[in-house]
Parts: C-alpha cells; structure tokens; sequence
C-alpha cells in the first residue's frame, strides 16, 4: 500500500536528501542503499543515525508541525529513496488499520532504540564501536527487518566518528585495534585446526 502511492528517486552518494532548514513534509523509506540523519552542534555535523533498506526517516518538525527541517537525511551510498506525500500517507493511517498498527509499531520500535542509543553512552567507546560494527547493538532491526542490515565496515570514517562523537583519529585506531583483534583471532582458530 506505501509503495503503491511513493515515488521512487534515487540520489548520488552525498546527495541531500532531506535539508537542514528547508520544508519537508514526507516520509521517506530507503529502498536501497544507506542513508543517515544528521544535525548540527555548534561546532560540527553529527551523524544521529544510519539506515538500510526499509528505514523510515521524516523531519519531525516538518511532519507533525509544518516547520522547516532540523535534521538533514543523505544518502551514504547511492540509493534509492521512495517518497510518500503526508497527504497520501495520513490518508492510509486513517483507511488502512495495518498501516496504521505498522507504523505505530515502527514508532514505538524508534523510541526504543533512541532509549538504547542514550544509555550507550556510559558504555566505553571501544566496546561501542565494536559491538556496532558486529551489528549486536539495541538499535539493530533485525528482528523486525533483517533486510535494514548494511554492512557498517563500508562506512565513510568520518562519520561512523560523528555518529560515536569522537574524533576521527580515536575512531581510526579503534577500528585497527578491532581489526587486529579479529586477525588474530582467525589466526588462532587456523592453528588450533
């Protein structure tokens, strides 16, 4: 029922898709591809979140209140974005009781992960890395939607540091050390064959 009222576009990796301080009313679902939301701190870009194939973005401010964007959505990748007017899609929360437990459901699930997302923070930033990395965090979908997994190695380092909010050099020897670490773990499991 989405698909049948979205638009299909794709966009160029680096692409805006959403813009900061610009009006968007829609909803957006990655069809393909990864595509992250951002925000600005005083200082510099942060990336809030990531998503693959069936996550849902929206500007908050521009959805429920008409006001002009305070996040930006890129596409990472190249991709492939379907876009469904508010109009089309409050239409199908009001005539279609499965979108509407679907969605309510996808809500809930996002509350959740932003909860998740938070107390990450007392976690060290290694053990956070990594575990992101492995796709074993909170926030993961995979148990409502295995496709939305992305392979999080091909992530650009800057912003897998924006995400984390650390620098990029701390982010580039975690993820050495991470590597490392699983070199040799492979190394061990050939000398113990």
């Amino acid at each position: 029922m989405l698909i049948a009222c979205a638009e299909q576009i794709e966009y160029k990796a680096k692409k805006n898709i959403v813009e900061f301080g610009k009006l968007n009313t829609d909803l957006w679902i990655v069809g393909a591809g990864v595509a992250r939301m951002t925000y600005f701190n005083e200082v510099q870009e942060m990336t809030y979140g990531f998503g693959g194939q069936g996550t849902i973005f929206l500007s908050p401010l521009g959805f429920v209140k008409g006001e002009v964007a305070n996040f930006h959505l890129i596409a990472v990748t190249q991709c492939v974005m379907l876009r469904i007017p508010k109009s089309s899609f409050l239409e199908l929360m009001t005539t279609e009781i499965e979108v509407s437990n679907w969605f309510c459901g996808a809500l809930l699930y996002q509350i959740m992960a932003s909860e998740a997302r938070v107390n990450s923070h007392s976690i060290p930033a290694v053990e956070r890395v990594e575990r992101f990395m492995n796709g074993q965090t909170e926030e993961d979908y995979k148990d409502i939607n295995p496709h939305m997994y992305f392979d999080r190695r091909k992530l650009p380092m800057r912003v897998l540091a924006s995400y984390f909010g650390i620098t990029r050099s701390h982010m580039a020897h975690i993820i050495k050390k991470m590597y490392e670490k699983e070199a040799g773990s492979d190394n061990n499991a050939k000398n113990s064959e």
